[in-house]
């Protein structure tokens, strides 16, 4: 069941409470220094899965849930930069809450009296989040993701011989571009001298037709987009 997964540390499953046939895991890439968030979803039993990582930061992905009731469109992930839901089965993800900080969470949970989601966080105990007035907004209205770089792109997309990726830096630091295949393993590296901007063409002839994640790495900061090979 795992052919089309990345070969990463399993850190949740989840079955759909309303399909019989749909069920979602999540991964962390930590343990092999990756910072992509991973969250697929299955529709045949496993037999394919479909990413829903949308625009997730990129920190580890420890827990996800689906409430019920919704037809699997309301969905939330513990991640460790807080919890992050999803009104529209995982095309676009807002963080939830005003006031917990940027830590992790292992754990999240539903109470059906209370209708709150419950998460477990590290060093800040349990956290509640009222669901009627995440439901009564647009997504929109329930956070925003930070981005740690500017204008992150890569063309064409989709590519059949070379992709050229543009991004702008701050501070003018050195970066690292890397490029992954869907189970996590890198096919292609690249230094970037410090400068402001990145402009780097890489070829990807050679490459399987397919999904790929690009993952740029400055001054401690990352950020990451995908494309796919023609």
């Amino acid at each position: 069941m795992s052919n089309g997964l990345p070969d990463r540390y399993v850190t949740s499953v989840e079955a759909s409470p309303s399909q019989a046939d749909w069920v979602y895991v999540t991964h962390s890439g930590y343990r092999d220094n990756e910072f992509i968030p991973r969250i697929h979803r299955s529709t045949d039993r496993g037999q394919t899965w479909t990413d829903l990582s949308a625009n997730l930061p990129d920190v580890a992905i420890n827990d996800v849930f689906v409430l019920p009731g919704h037809a699997d469109s309301v969905l939330f992930v513990a991640t460790d930069a807080g919890v992050y839901a999803s009104l529209n089965s995982g095309q676009s993800w807002g963080r939830l809450g005003t006031n917990m900080p940027y830590i992790p969470s292992f754990d999240i949970d539903w109470n059906p009296v209370e209708n709150t989601l419950i998460a477990g966080s590290f060093a800040r105990s349990i956290m509640t989040y009222p669901i009627d007035s995440l439901l009564a907004q647009p997504l929109s209205a329930v956070g925003k993701v930070a981005q740690t770089m500017k204008d992150l792109k890569i063309s064409p997309n989709p590519a059949r011989a070379q992709i050229t990726i543009t991004a702008t830096l701050a501070n003018n630091l050195a970066a690292e571009l890397t490029i992954f295949d869907l189970r996590g393993r890198q096919v292609r590296k690249a230094e970037i001298p410090a400068g402001g901007a990145v402009s780097h063409r890489f070829d990807v002839a050679t490459l399987r037709a397919g999904e790929y994640f690009v993952r740029i790495k400055s001054g401690g900061k990352t950020d990451s987009s995908r494309f796919i090979k023609q």
